[in-house]
């Protein structure tokens, strides 16, 4: 159904997998709600039966059917249904042990907190005094 348009009414972008407003892009350059960002568009099929190729441009998105040439967006939603979307595998970030004579602690009101690493500071320190009248340390 087509509404009339009001001033500043004329683009309004709906996320794929849920219609509510998309304002934000996922790594395909789709627009998407802040929710499925971080999801994929799955393959869609054309009426003809060949696979769609997902293009962007500044118009927004759209495909490419190789015997059908361009299909809008909408068609190729309408065609297919709505997109269930794909989560992205995450890499798993290690987390590496710290050794406990590295971490600072800390006291704040009688209670003790152990944050990040510590300096380690070496031994053999030399503390050496320069004078303004020297001339031969530059």
């Amino acid at each position: 159904m087509k509404y009339r348009k009001y001033y500043g009414r004329s683009k309004i972008i709906e996320c794929p997998f849920c219609s509510k407003q998309a304002i934000a892009k996922n790594k395909q350059d789709v627009p998407t709600c802040i929710e499925h960002k971080d999801q994929n568009l799955p393959d869609l099929k054309c009426a003809c039966g060949s696979w769609l190729d997902l293009l962007v441009s500044k118009h927004g998105p759209y495909f490419r059917c190789f015997k059908c040439g361009n299909v809008k967006w909408q068609r190729a939603i309408e065609i297919n249904g709505k997109p269930t979307p794909q989560n992205i595998e995450k890499k798993e970030i290690k987390q590496k042990s710290v050794p406990e004579k590295t971490k600072k602690q800390y006291v704040l009101n009688n209670h003790t907190k152990t944050y990040g690493y510590a300096k380690i500071e070496s031994k053999n320190k030399k503390e050496v005094f320069i004078r303004s009248d020297e001339v031969d340390f530059i």
